[in-house]
C-alpha cells in the first residue's frame, strides 16, 4: 500500500475533527465567492455587457481571496484547486471565443475576419486582468514550481485552442481579397486588422516558427499592394520583430 502525503494525513486528522478552524476559507466558499465577485463579472464586462460590472473595488475584494487561500496553512492552502481552476475559467472564456468564431466562419469572410481581430484584443484585456487578480498564485505558489504562470498559461490556451486552428483559415481569407480587383475598402480593413491580430498573438502566444513563417509569407506577397499600411500603433512593434525575424531567420533554423 502507498504511505499517505503529508497533506493527505492532515486533511484526515482535519475531518476527524469535523470543524474548520476560525479565520480558515474552505475551498468551496472560496472559490464560490471569487468566481461570482471576479471571474463572471470580469468576463462579461470585458465581452461589453457593462464595464460597472468590473472595477477596483471588486479586483481588491477578489485578490484578497486569492492570497487568503495561497497562504492559509496545510491541509487549509487551496493554492494547487485554485490554480486548476483559474485554468479552467481561462479555457471556457477561450472555448467560448472559438465558438464565436466557427459561427461568424459560416457568414462571410468579413464577419470572421473582424471576429479573429475582435477575440484576440478582447482576450487581452481578459488575461491581463486575470492573470493581476490571481497574482497571488505566481508569487506563492508557481515561482516554487515547474508551471506556467497565469499570464503564460492564459496565452498558451489561445495559441492552441484559437491561433493554431484558424491561422490558416485568416491567411487564406486575406489572400482570397487581396487577389480580388473588387475588394471593398470594409475587407481591406478586415485584412489589415485581422493580419495585425494574428502577428501580435503568434508573437505573444510564442507560435511555433513553422506557422509564423506561413503569415510572412503571405504579408510579403501582399506587400506590394500596400495593404498592411495603417497598421494601428498597437501593433508596429510586433509587426517590425515578425519582418525582423524574417530577415534574420536564425530563430528558423534546423539545427541538426
Amino acid at each position: 500500500a502507498h504511505k499517505p502525503t503529508r497533506r493527505q494525513v492532515m486533511e484526515a486528522n482535519a475531518t476527524v475533527t469535523n470543524a474548520t478552524p476560525m479565520g480558515i476559507l474552505p475551498l468551496h466558499e472560496g472559490w464560490n465567492r471569487i468566481y461570482k465577485l471576479g471571474v463572471l463579472p470580469l468576463q462579461q464586462s470585458v465581452e461589453g455587457r457593462g464595464s460597472e460590472l468590473w472595477g477596483a473595488n471588486k479586483f481588491i475584494m477578489v485578490y484578497d481571496l486569492v492570497f487568503k487561500m495561497c497562504i492559509q496553512r496545510d491541509p487549509y492552502n487551496y493554492s494547487e484547486e485554485l490554480y486548476d481552476n483559474y485554468c479552467k475559467a481561462v479555457a471556457a472564456y477561450t472555448i467560448m471565443g472559438e465558438a464565436r468564431l466557427r459561427q461568424c466562419a459560416t457568414k462571410s469572410s468579413i464577419d470572421f475576419l473582424e471576429e479573429f481581430y475582435l477575440r484576440w484584443s478582447r482576450f487581452l484585456t481578459y488575461i491581463y486582468r486575470m492573470s493581476r487578480v490571481f497574482k497571488p498564485l505566481d508569487n506563492n505558489y508557481i515561482r516554487t514550481s515547474t508551471l506556467r504562470s497565469t499570464y503564460s498559461e492564459g496565452t498558451f490556451q489561445f495559441g492552441s485552442r484559437v491561433v493554431q486552428k484558424h491561422l490558416q483559415r485568416v491567411l487564406h481569407l486575406a489572400s482570397d481579397i487581396h487577389s480580388r480587383r473588387t475588394s471593398s475598402k470594409a475587407e481591406i480593413n478586415s485584412i489589415r486588422f485581422a493580419l495585425a491580430a494574428l502577428i501580435d498573438a503568434c508573437s505573444v502566444c510564442q507560435i511555433q516558427s513553422s506557422l509564423r513563417l506561413k503569415i510572412l509569407s503571405c504579408l510579403r506577397s501582399m506587400w506590394s499592394k500596400k495593404i498592411l499600411q495603417q497598421f494601428s500603433p498597437f501593433f508596429e512593434d510586433s509587426l517590425i520583430k515578425m519582418i525582423a525575424d524574417y530577415i534574420y531567420p536564425t530563430c528558423f533554423l534546423n539545427k541538426s
